[in-house]
């Protein structure tokens, strides 16, 4: 834990709530909406298990309390990667107990003392999801294309995900791509040549136009454009992965998903951002069904840079294979790898950030 230094971080909840939280030395401080609602009194760490106490958790309404808590959870997790659990006092709080075991936020108590693990914090969507309740989608088989798969929710507009990036000192945010606000700068992005180079989609504004309606219509992808402070940066493809050509190259689940990705802003590039976005990509696909176990990925091999930065992340690297189009390798990341949460650790600088490469 970094003592005595000021960290904040903010959230914007998609029903509007704002949360703030500091943490100083040994205190963390969370605002709702400009008011305290929590202060937690951190203790020694004891291997991986920080030990804390609950000095006020003040809100009367049930869900800025719980915000409250789960805010000043990600300030203790985000500053030490060492801790995989904290464990809380509630002596003064126990009629909240039973929630928190309910909703699995909590694993265990004794001597009015909650575990509270790191793993279920971040498969908590409040904080991050927008747009969607994260409810799991009705499971209901289909055929298409030959492929029997679940039937797959349509897709939603607008913002999807957000997220504040410390040692960016702004917003990311995903959402759905825009047929009419996002043409040109999809059109600039796919003839840069670093993009074109690997995506092979250069042409005019027409080809790119037939583009974007395809990948709006298509059941199986999700067509994501990534904003820092609302300037748009990159394009990301959630695919799928059952009923997609990568399916037959590995053990499919029925809720994998996959992912295309590229930058398209010159300003946009280097470890600083990727360690930004890929995480908050995944993140996001972790939350929207929380039966998705697995992430895949399939850059071209000749992409090394990407793929280091995939591995870097967690993804494993399995093998390569051939696509009709490329010579690809195979990544994989696990919900419970994932759920580990370390990306979240230890990266508030650029300057950090760059020595990792």
């Amino acid at each position: 834990m970094q003592e005595a230094h000021l960290l904040e971080s903010h959230f914007a909840l998609d029903a509007g709530t704002r949360i703030r939280t500091l943490l100083q030395s040994s205190t963390v401080q969370v605002q709702v909406d400009g008011q305290t609602a929590m202060v937690l009194a951190l203790g020694v760490r004891e291997g991986a298990i920080r030990r804390a106490a609950v000095m006020a958790w003040q809100p009367a309404d049930a869900a800025q309390r719980r915000w409250a808590l789960l805010a000043g959870l990600h300030a203790v997790f985000a500053t030490d990667a060492a801790v995989s659990a904290l464990e809380l006092d509630f002596t003064d709080y126990a009629e909240a107990l039973p929630v928190l075991l309910r909703q699995g936020l909590a694993v265990g108590t004794a001597n009015g003392r909650v575990h509270m693990p790191r793993t279920s914090l971040l498969q908590q969507p409040e904080l991050w999801l927008h747009g969607s309740s994260s409810a799991a989608y009705p499971l209901d088989y289909v055929v298409s294309q030959g492929k029997r798969h679940p039937r797959r929710p349509p897709q939603i507009s607008g913002t999807v995900y957000q997220r504040f990036i410390p040692w960016l000192n702004q917003w990311l945010s995903l959402r759905t791509l825009d047929a009419q606000a996002d043409l040109q700068p999809f059109h600039q992005w796919m003839n840069h040549p670093r993009v074109a180079h690997f995506w092979e989609e250069q042409g005019d504004l027409d080809k790119h136009r037939a583009f974007i309606a395809n990948a709006l219509a298509d059941p199986h992808v999700h067509p994501l454009v990534a904003c820092l402070d609302g300037r748009p940066f990159a394009y990301y493809e959630a695919y799928w992965a059952k009923e997609d050509r990568i399916a037959p190259f590995y053990p499919v689940g029925d809720h994998d998903r996959g992912i295309h990705m590229l930058v398209g802003e010159d300003w946009a590039r280097g470890p600083q951002y990727v360690a930004a976005w890929l995480p908050s990509l995944v993140h996001y696909l972790m939350l929207d069904d929380p039966r998705t176990q697995v992430v895949v990925c399939e850059p071209r091999v000749d992409n090394v840079r990407m793929v280091g930065y995939l591995q870097q992340y967690g993804f494993a690297y399995l093998r390569q294979f051939d696509f009709p189009h490329k010579r690809a390798a195979l990544l994989v990341l696990e919900r419970e790898v994932h759920a580990q949460g370390l990306w979240l650790q230890g990266l508030h600088t650029a300057a950090g950030l760059a020595q990792k490469f």
